[in-house]
């Protein structure tokens, strides 16, 4: 949907014998299944409110800047 395309994408692919080789591409176990795997990561990772406010800032201090030198494209249509 986001992509706006005519045909959907599969989450199915195609397994070759070079699947999964080492300095091929991915040599993990699951690429070699022919299907894509989704395995959610547990993130454990802690940001202090003093950094992440300064940080917040920080963004919004370079968005005004780079706002003022830059235009952004609203549409392609």
């Amino acid at each position: 949907n986001f992509l706006n395309t005519q045909e959907t994408f599969s989450e199915n692919y195609q397994v070759s014998n070079t699947t999964g080789m080492r300095h091929v591409g991915d040599f993990k176990e699951n690429i070699r299944s022919g299907k894509i795997i989704r395995k959610p990561r547990k993130l454990d990772i802690s940001i202090s409110t003093e950094l992440l406010q300064k940080e917040i800032e920080n963004f919004n201090h370079y968005y005004a800047q780079l706002s003022e030198h830059c235009q952004t494209i609203e549409s392609f249509n």
